[in-house]
């Protein structure tokens, strides 16, 4: 096989294998990695609302549910939806305090997922791991 495709095709495993651990560790709080995903993002832009087109582009996995990803964590308790008063076709979605205590919570978990990280990689090869992937995406130095 040549080198570039097993690197791309490792890659894709590697990302799978990563969100399934990760959902794994995210099934006991009732959560997946997506919503997780959209409170992480509010929880960097609190105290400030985002619309959902906002959520969207900084979801790490671009997806059309969206709304949905939204609607379970409003039932949960852990957003809020509001209409914009500047602009009525807008939706604000912010984190509630239930929200912000679930990410709370979740600190225990989340270190333990960057624990199995560091079982399998030293400080030097996470720092070599990640200048790479972002090469490979077209982020880092060419």
């Amino acid at each position: 096989m040549d080198s570039h495709v097993l690197a791309s095709v490792t890659v894709l495993k590697a990302g799978f294998q990563h969100q399934r651990s990760f959902d794994r560790a995210m099934a006991p709080h009732g959560l997946s990695y997506e919503q997780f995903n959209v409170l992480k993002i509010l929880e960097m832009n609190y105290p400030k609302a985002l619309n959902l087109k906002q959520v969207q582009d900084q979801l790490l996995n671009q997806t059309p549910n969206t709304t949905r990803l939204v609607e379970k964590l409003r039932t949960k308790g852990m957003v809020s939806r509001e209409q914009n008063p500047k602009n009525r076709r807008e939706v604000d979605i912010s984190l509630t305090p239930e929200g912000k205590r679930k990410i709370k919570r979740l600190e225990g978990t989340l270190k333990m997922i960057d624990e199995s990280l560091r079982q399998n990689l030293s400080k030097k090869e996470s720092i070599e791991l990640t200048r790479l992937l972002k090469k490979f995406m077209g982020e880092g130095e060419k």
